[in-house]
């Protein structure tokens, strides 16, 4: 099974935020990079929320129940489990919100990456589902990319706005069906230096949840 991981997918270009800087190298807010686009909002995530929001910014858009996760595994973020967050697909799987904290070593900071994942208990409520989440994102986004499948079972979806981008995958195994949905904030330009900060982050948010 071929499930796309977030973070390992698009962490490159997560990073990258830095390279809207002045010509002194200083790091440039998220709201100073807004500002220079007149054309679209640059901050607009899905469901309501905005890349950048901080973890308190979050929680305020949320319906409870949702789990706060932040143990050293999941470093350097902190993960925000909910169930609903999507009025149209609502009880069918459990979404995450990828947040970064503030760290010196980092200019990037806040929500990042929204996933969301099921496991539908049989092949009518897979192609339901399935069809209901590319149905919602060619309503919010257009038309979609899709991918060729080698056997048949698996169907990958992608799309790539401004600054975000989208990946949707839908698997058949036997009696086994995976919906795996996608959006993270890409930034802009790849900056290498910004690595150095990326490992400094890991290495000290490690240290810090350690200790409790």
């Amino acid at each position: 099974m071929k499930i796309i991981n977030v973070v390992s997918l698009f962490l490159i270009s997560i990073i990258s935020i830095t390279t809207w800087a002045n010509s002194d190298n200083e790091p440039i807010s998220l709201k100073k990079i807004a500002q220079k686009n007149t054309l679209s909002d640059l901050n607009s995530a899905p469901f309501g929320f905005r890349w950048g929001d901080d973890l308190d910014e979050v929680k305020s858009k949320l319906a409870e129940p949702y789990e706060i996760i932040n143990d050293p595994k999941r470093c350097p973020f902190v993960v925000v489990k909910a169930n609903n967050l999507d009025e149209t697909i609502k009880n069918t799987g459990e979404y995450e919100l990828l947040i970064m904290p503030k760290y010196n070593s980092f200019t990037f900071n806040g929500l990042l990456a929204v996933s969301y994942k099921s496991q539908p208990a049989n092949v009518k409520d897979y192609h339901n589902l399935l069809g209901k989440i590319i149905n919602s994102l060619k309503r919010n986004y257009g038309v979609l990319k899709q991918a060729r499948s080698m056997n048949g079972m698996e169907r990958y979806y992608s799309f790539e706005g401004d600054n975000f981008v989208i990946s949707l995958t839908g698997e058949q195994y036997k009696d086994s069906f995976y919906i795996d949905l996608e959006y993270a904030f890409i930034g802009y330009e790849y900056n290498q230096d910004t690595e150095l900060g990326y490992s400094i982050a890991m290495e000290e948010c490690k240290k810090q949840r350690s200790q409790h």
